[in-house]
């Protein structure tokens, strides 16, 4: 990766493997998570894609899965 200047922010410059691994189009917005570093890069969902996923789910949770809304609020 290498980071440039263009105009007055710094931009980053990604291998194609990279971008076509994440199926990034122009302007799609990305995260970027550091940890020292190492780093991980993760495209941002959209909302959209959200609902879609939401409304396609028809299952139900595992009885291994237990939802706690007081550890979901301690957030």
């Amino acid at each position: 990766m290498q980071i440039t200047k263009w105009g007055n922010p710094f931009a980053a410059v990604h291998p194609i493997k990279l971008i076509r691994r994440l199926e990034l189009k122009k302007c799609n917005k990305i995260t970027l998570y550091a940890d020292g570093t190492e780093f991980s890069l993760a495209q941002r969902t959209r909302p959209e894609d959200v609902l879609k996923s939401l409304r396609q789910f028809r299952g139900r949770l595992s009885g291994k899965i237990r939802l706690s809304r007081d550890e979901a609020n301690a957030r």
